[in-house]
C-alpha cells in the first residue's frame, strides 16, 4: 500500500478591516479549502506561524468547506467571521479556477466593513 502525498496550495490574506491584535494577542483566522488534504494543509501552515511566532499570538482557525459558501445561509456565517478575523485563508488541492462561490465570497463579502 502506498501512500499519497496531496500538494496544496495556501493563500494567507490579512483581513484589512478586522482591528489590531488585541491586548491578549489572539487571532480569529477563517480557513476556506476544497478538500480534507488542502484544509489540513493550512492547519499546518498555521502551525508552523504559531512556532515561528514563538506562541506571541494565539491563533484561533474556524475552518470553511468551499461547497459551504454556495449556500447563502452558511455563506452569511462565514462572512460574519471572516469580518472579525485578522487572517483569511483560502487553501486548495486543485490547478482549477476557485469555484464561483468561493470568487464571489472573497470578492462580496469580505469588503464589508466591521460595524
Amino acid at each position: 500500500m502506498s501512500a499519497t502525498k496531496a500538494s496544496a496550495a495556501t493563500l494567507v490574506v490579512p483581513n484589512e478591516a478586522a482591528s489590531p491584535l488585541d491586548a491578549e494577542a489572539r487571532c480569529g483566522v477563517v480557513i476556506v479549502y476544497d478538500d480534507a488534504p488542502a484544509g489540513k494543509y493550512a492547519l499546518h501552515t498555521l502551525e508552523g506561524v504559531t512556532h515561528q511566532l514563538s506562541g506571541s499570538i494565539a491563533l484561533y482557525p474556524s475552518l470553511w468547506r468551499f461547497d459551504l459558501l454556495e449556500d447563502p445561509d452558511w455563506r452569511a456565517v462565514a462572512t460574519a467571521e471572516a469580518v472579525q478575523a485578522g487572517l483569511v485563508v483560502i487553501s486548495t488541492s486543485s490547478k482549477a479556477e476557485l469555484p464561483t462561490a468561493v470568487r464571489d465570497w472573497v470578492q462580496g463579502g469580505l469588503g464589508q466593513s466591521r460595524g
